[in-house]
């Protein structure tokens, strides 16, 4: 997985500068609930598991075992976040390169 990790909670968008970030912040009753949809930077799915040590539950981050890659899904997620948080259109969002984006995104990062 490669960071940043971008969470998708039906539009409400997260953005974690690290695995281990977005490990800590994830909610267990979320990710149970099937609530978010995550990338990694390069629109790989990953996968969270729940663990539970001690009666202490933990969220960890996989890559999705089917190794599924989105980058335009990713993408649409990033430029609809954008476009929310910097009035900016979509449309002049479109034509900018996915890591730009992203970078973009890190700026106004709510996580």
């Amino acid at each position: 997985m490669r960071p940043p990790i971008i969470v998708n909670n039906r539009g409400d968008v997260g953005i974690f500068d690290s695995v281990e970030r977005a490990e800590r912040d994830l909610e267990p009753i979320d990710i149970r609930n099937g609530e978010y949809v995550i990338y990694d930077s390069e629109g790989r799915l990953v996968e969270c598991v729940i663990t539970t040590r001690f009666l202490n539950e933990t969220v960890r981050l996989h890559p999705s075992p089917e190794g599924e890659v989105n980058p335009e899904a990713l993408r649409q997620v990033v430029i609809d976040f954008l476009s929310r948080v910097n009035t900016t259109p979509a449309e002049s969002l479109s034509p900018r390169p996915l890591e730009q984006l992203i970078a973009d995104a890190l700026r106004h990062k709510i996580k």
